[in-house]
């Protein structure tokens, strides 16, 4: 939550402030959120982790491709991988 100290952290106060930094972002990787949502809504490559809801049912729309919950690491940063631009 945002009285967790987190160093690095990126927190926004409001989702007018948040939209613009993801629609910069090249690839968005997140778990089964709204935020997910509005990474994808912004056009921006997506790779949502679900657990167990049905990602065919809740996924975002447009480019992104599911992850489960007990995919390796491997996997997901496979499927982060393909939806990186190509230079």
């Amino acid at each position: 939550g945002p009285e967790e100290p987190l160093a690095g952290a990126v927190r926004f106060a409001s989702l007018d402030l948040l939209i613009p930094w993801l629609a910069q972002a090249a690839v968005y990787l997140g778990n089964d959120s709204g935020v997910s949502h509005l990474a994808a809504a912004c056009g921006v490559p997506v790779v949502a982790v679900f657990g167990p809801t049905d990602p065919q049912i809740w996924a975002p729309r447009g480019n992104v491709q599911i992850a489960r919950f007990t995919d390796s690491i491997e996997q997901v940063t496979a499927l982060v991988r393909t939806q990186l631009p190509s230079k």
